[in-house]
């Protein structure tokens, strides 16, 4: 170490000393302090006398209500059920948020922060309709107009106002909350456990189908169009991609034939060891890509799924064909000439033994 690096060490920790002595800023006083200053923003609030959640923004809404048989489902969009995780969520954030010290509480500032008209407004209600909780949610602070890729800085705190006040709060690590209904969504399209798959079959337009079974000694063997060996890397891979399929929103109820699930490009199915079945169709594409897809006729709903998922699921025969082995070392795989420089194959002559006695040479057949 040098000796202006150690002058400077020295310096710096003589520094912290004095920041230590001073402002002690790890006693008690100053935590208690800060704990007094902070509190609750919905100290009464009570998620589970809660049946309905609105959320509105400029130009899109979303509402998620309890049913009478208590599961939640998104109005705004069909009726679907909602994840009720995404729910659960939502009450216990409302439970955990603590603010302190005020920004504002002027309304010419809501505008400036957000929490006005142009804000996010959430509501929770009861039954009766009485309010829970609800606030505006407004900018995040690391929010830069001159910094629009966030280079320098971003975080999560948010500045937030309760509906009912004009105070103005600095929310610290306040993950975003969904604000379109695709967002409340259930999104799990298919979920059965991949392993109880005892066959499942795939047929496209084209007039292409495969179907792979599973035999009592649990290998899979592809039995359409022609039988042979699966590939057990590929079944499992496709049966995961099966049994764990998401949806991405809801497009609809009914009305397959504006989607193309009238006459479906691919429809695959997986047949269970309890003898029930999974299946999904697929239909059209929109502007964007995604497939609209069925799940079966039974079901009402119309979703949009990835494309990946589609051609994921949408395989041929020959991507579960089980691969040849290798040809042994130094051998010439099949259909190929030998190399010019090989080394000729030697031959001998037949045996007295195999030699005919017509002096052909020529081994009779």
């Amino acid at each position: 170490m040098t000796r202006e690096n150690a002058f400077l060490a020295v310096l710096f920790a003589i520094l912290a000393v004095v920041i230590l002595v001073v402002d002690k800023p790890f006693s008690a006083d100053v935590y208690e302090e800060t704990a007094q200053r902070s509190r609750a923003l919905f100290p009464e609030f009570d998620g589970a006398v809660a049946t309905r959640i609105e959320v509105r923004a400029p130009e899109r809404e979303a509402i998620v209500e309890r049913g009478e048989d208590g599961l939640w489902k998104v109005t705004s969009r069909f009726g679907y059920p909602a994840d009720g995780n995404t729910v659960q969520d939502l009450f216990t954030r409302l439970q955990e948020i603590r603010v302190s010290d005020w920004i504002s509480d002027r309304p010419e500032d809501r505008d400036r922060y957000n929490v006005g008209d142009s804000g996010i407004r959430f509501r929770v209600t009861d039954r009766g309709g009485a309010t829970l909780a609800a606030f505006v949610q407004g900018k995040f602070s690391g929010i830069d107009p001159e910094d629009p890729n966030f280079e320098r800085k971003f975080n999560f705190d948010v500045f937030l106002r309760r509906e009912d006040s004009g105070e103005i709060f600095l929310v610290p690590s306040f993950i975003p909350i969904g604000t379109t209904p695709a967002e409340w969504l259930d999104r799990s399209l298919v979920r059965f456990d991949p392993t109880t798959a005892r066959a499942f079959s795939i047929e496209r337009a084209d007039g292409e189908r495969v179907r792979v079974e599973k035999g009592e000694d649990g290998t899979w063997r592809i039995v359409e169009p022609t039988p042979g060996p699966a590939n057990p890397g590929k079944v499992d891979e496709w049966l995961r991609a099966f049994g764990y399929s998401s949806m991405k929103d809801v497009a609809g109820v009914g009305g397959g034939s504006a989607f193309g699930l009238d006459a479906p490009s691919v429809r695959v199915q997986a047949e269970l060891q309890d003898g029930t079945t999974r299946e999904i169709w697929f239909g059209s594409r929109n502007e964007t890509k995604e497939v609209h897809a069925s799940k079966g006729a039974g079901d009402p709903f119309v979703y949009l799924v990835q494309e990946f998922t589609y051609d994921q699921l949408g395989k041929s025969a020959a991507d579960f064909a089980e691969a040849p082995p290798p040809p042994p070392e130094g051998a010439t795989p099949p259909g190929e000439a030998p190399p010019a420089d090989a080394p000729p194959v030697e031959t001998r002559p037949a045996s007295p033994e195999t030699r005919p006695a017509d002096g052909t040479g020529e081994i009779p057949k």
